[in-house]
């Protein structure tokens, strides 16, 4: 028995094994089915937790010992109010922070920060502090002028060396750094934390950013509620103490939409390929019926043919795994640029060139390829496991199954489709609930392809005939009699080109919107940014000297300005934009549904504001409600007007008037101008005679300016949109291919 029980086994393995050698091109597509599956699922994982984890660190590195921050709406600290506390509370833990996002001229397409510290103060707080320094570093910190520290992961990155100096113009003025020191550290979180940072003494970055005594915050570490209150009781009415939130979180609550959009799209594409392993396996079965009629009848059991099977199923799955697993590492640093792009154009600056592979990835990987293998096989190997020797001799047997089946699966796919829309319109507020219901519509719809397509060759036969004879019968014949096999090959196909269709037309409908909404939003003929300022704008002396020139002008109707900003809301901090707009220009705010409250007058001169539809949403805030926003003069109650539509942040926008903003904010900034010329005048005519004046005139100012038509900044503004759905077309192509 024991001797028969091993030649069975033997027996099996060679049958096995001959199939497998015999069709070579359908176990290689089954293989990269569940390669490419994987792969996509891997990349995307990989990107979006490199990027996860880039933050993270930085969090750790730079708050991980922070309890507390002081620190006013326009991030203007008062640097006499620290010095107030270090000698009223000598033993607490507290240092000066003041910092802010700059670009270097010779890197126009990376972030970076510059991180104003006290030396002596940052090493009860980070790592990297003095303690990390070497001797030559601190003195040269202390003694050269516009002296920065970088990591040493960022010399390498960016093939930065001591002594180099590097170049950024802020409020018109361009600004000299110099690399004196390299922070080596074993810490993988310091190196990742600091890979887009310059460290600086503190007067170093106030003179370079212009803002002598002054501090962007002020962080402690106590948590002493006797000293906090204390610390409270004493804050001027502009100032507020604030516990540090856990930041990770954050971000996981800011990018959860966008992670959660990239995941559902890679696990489309594997569940292509679970249909390409079935198909394959399906194939496998039928082609070998009768060989497994033959093994019956000399005695193999049918839970010896099962298992044959599943370790076959296995064996695809693990080699088509593995290779997807080092295809998806290859995927994922290609991904990392478009998923890094993508963050900094809808969230935050992040600075990432490093792929983090982490072992759970793997391991993640790994299982659902596997699963996803032994689940998309196991129908074909429970056929293989039921069918008796008789009926795996009669092939008809198992087509009339399934071809009786068809109208059974096509009715609960329609029940199931009725079923997942109603939710879906029902729950449409809850995102990972759309998309399991999506998944749900998905599978109701792949269960009708089959039964539909008999039906349709039944309509179409006589006319295929009557044109192409005897050939077109079969073939159409063939279809609908191998129903196992050309079913979900059907099925597959199908979903593909509804994936690609879905995604083009869902892409190209909100590219439309976005066209109609740039169309109404920009109102003015040309804009003036600030070259370098990474969004934060300009000081008012500057743009003061910038608006006086501009005036002269004949050819200038009316001058917009735009300052964006975070304002600290009971919501947390919210994106906001300061805008000072001529009545022409109140125009472009797209109003949804009620706008009974809404004015130029209100909005010019009353505590109001606009809010975007997304931070309605979002926080459940209608048209006459109040938000209570910390301003430099104290908490202060503004009432909501108008929601209108707005598609530059999805995390919500609150527009306000400059006239109110500077009642209540210490902020003299302006991010940009906007010109309405008069009707007569054209853009770029004017543009040139500006830029040729400037550059005559006033070269600093010059060099300081980005001047761009109302045409150019449009078309400025799709490639941005076309760039942030990249991901999402590569994802597309990547599914059509599985």
């Amino acid at each position: 028995m024991f001797y028969s029980f091993h030649r069975s086994k033997r027996l099996l393995f060679k049958s096995s094994l001959r199939y497998l050698i015999t069709h070579p091109l359908q176990v290689l597509l089954a293989i990269l089915g569940v390669a490419l599956g994987v792969a996509v699922v891997i990349a995307i994982d990989l990107a979006s937790s490199s990027a996860e984890y880039a933050f993270t660190a930085t969090s750790e590195v730079f708050s991980s010992k922070v309890t507390h921050k002081i620190e006013n709406a326009s991030q203007n600290i008062n640097e006499n109010h620290y010095a107030k506390l270090r000698l009223r509370f000598p033993q607490l833990t507290m240092a000066p922070i003041l910092e802010k996002s700059i670009k270097l001229d010779d890197f126009p397409s990376q972030h970076f920060k510059l991180y104003g510290v006290d030396p002596f103060s940052e090493s009860q707080f980070r790592d990297f502090s003095m303690n990390t320094m070497g001797e030559n570093q601190l003195v040269s910190l202390f003694s050269e002028s516009n002296a920065v520290l970088i990591s040493e992961s960022m010399a390498r990155n960016n093939g930065l060396n001591i002594a180099d100096k590097l170049y950024f113009t802020i409020d018109g003025k361009r600004n000299e750094i110099t690399i004196v020191g390299v922070i080596k550290s074993n810490s993988k979180n310091i190196n990742a934390a600091l890979d887009n940072v310059f460290i600086c003494d503190i007067s170093v970055a106030q003179g370079i950013l212009n803002r002598f005594g002054f501090l962007s915050r002020i962080e402690l570490s106590t948590n002493n509620s006797d000293i906090l209150n204390q610390i409270i009781s004493d804050l001027p009415t502009e100032y507020r103490l604030t516990q540090v939130e856990n930041t990770s979180n954050a971000l996981s609550q800011m990018t959860s939409a966008f992670r959660t959009n990239l995941q559902a799209m890679s696990l489309l594409a594997l569940l292509v390929g679970m249909f390409l392993i079935y198909n394959t396996i399906t194939f496998s079965v039928i082609q070998r019926r009768s060989q497994f009629a033959i093994l019956r009848t000399i005695g193999v059991t049918h839970k010896e043919i099962f298992f044959m099977i599943s370790t076959e199923s296995f064996l695809i799955g693990l080699i088509g795994t593995l290779l997807g697993l080092f295809l998806g590492m290859l995927l994922g640093k290609g991904l990392l640029v478009l998923v890094v792009r993508s963050i900094n154009d809808l969230y935050f600056d992040l600075n990432l060139s490093q792929l983090v592979i982490g072992e759970f990835s793997l391991f993640k990987g790994l299982m659902l390829g596997l699963i996803a293998t032994l689940a998309s096989a196991w129908v074909p190997m429970r056929e293989a496991f039921k069918i008796t020797p008789q009926e795996n001799l009669i092939r008809s047997s198992f087509e009339t199954k399934k071809q009786s089946l068809a109208p059974k699966f096509a009715l609960f796919g329609v029940i199931l489709l009725i079923f997942s829309l109603v939710l879906l319109f029902t729950f449409r507020d809850s995102l990972f609930l759309s998309f399991f219901l999506l998944l749900l519509v998905f599978c109701a719809y792949a269960l009708q392809i089959p039964f539909f397509v008999t039906k349709i060759i039944h309509i179409v036969r006589p006319v295929a005939v009557s044109y192409f004879g005897n050939v077109a019968a079969m073939t159409l014949s063939n279809i609908s009699n191998s129903l196992s096999r050309t079913g979900i090959a059907m099925t597959a196909l199908t979903l593909a080109v509804a994936t690609a269709v879905g995604i083009t037309t869902m892409v190209g409908s909100f590219r439309y919107a976005v066209t109609d909404w740039l169309d109404e939003s920009l109102k003015e003929d040309v804009y003036i940014s600030f070259v370098s300022s990474a969004g934060n704008g300009a000081e008012g002396e500057f743009t003061h000297q910038l608006k006086t020139l501009l005036e002269e002008y004949k050819d200038i109707d009316n001058i917009s300005t735009r300052l964006w900003t975070k304002i600290n809301s009971q919501f947390g901090n919210r994106p906001a934009l300061i805008q000072d707009l001529p009545e022409q220009g109140f125009q472009k705010f797209q109003i949804l549904g009620d706008n009974s409250l809404i004015s130029y007058d209100a909005f010019q001169y009353q505590n109001t504001i606009l809010i975007s539809e997304p931070l309605a949403n979002k926080q459940k805030l209608q048209v006459g409600d109040s938000l209570m926003l910390l301003t430099d003069r104290g908490e202060i109650s503004f009432q909501i007007i108008g929601v209108y539509r707005d598609y530059t942040t999805d995390q919500g926008l609150i527009s306000m008037s400059r006239n109110i903003y500077v009642k209540y904010w210490i902020n003299p900034r302006i991010s940009s101008f906007g010109l309405y010329l008069h009707p007569d005048a054209l853009p770029d005519v004017f543009i040139a005679q500006l830029k040729n004046e400037l550059a005559t005139k006033n070269r600093d100012m010059f060099t300081a300016l980005k001047i761009r038509s109302n045409a150019t900044l449009r078309e400025r503004s799709l490639e941005i949109f076309d760039q942030t759905f990249a991901i999402t077309n590569v994802l597309r192509m990547l599914t059509i291919i599985v």
